[in-house]
């Protein structure tokens, strides 16, 4: 699987409320309190909450990472001239982050099938 920039639905920096000059601090603390909102352990997510879940986790991942956050800024400034570059607009991520990312994506679709089995089951012991 890979990621493109230009894929991406959201502005990272405003789906994790930090300015572009955020330390990594801040954003690890922005993204600790946003993401509980959107923690399948708390509430049965809607398929937009299950987007916006993945893309807070990919934008933590991104803007955590120097090298990325740096790639990732580029984008952004060529993008909001509106110029076009294949190689920042096709900036994909290597293995190890995508293997980090499917993790995401499958402990969603987990904990929604133990909160369905939970709930089953308490159905049944009534």
């Amino acid at each position: 699987m890979s990621i493109h920039f230009s894929e991406l639905k959201y502005n990272l920096y405003e789906l994790l409320n930090v300015d572009i000059s955020a330390s990594k601090s801040e954003i690890e603390n922005k993204y600790r309190k946003i993401i509980k909102k959107f923690h399948p352990d708390k509430k049965k997510l809607s398929e937009l909450e299950e987007e916006i879940y993945y893309e807070i986790t990919l934008g933590y991942h991104i803007l955590t990472n120097n090298k990325r956050r740096e790639q990732y800024n580029l984008y952004l400034t060529r993008h909001n001239r509106g110029i076009q570059n294949e190689e920042y607009d096709n900036t994909t991520f290597n293995d190890f982050h995508n293997d980090r990312l499917n993790a995401h994506k499958q402990f969603l679709k987990n904990s929604n099938n133990l909160l369905k089995r939970k709930k089953k089951k308490e159905e049944i012991l009534k």
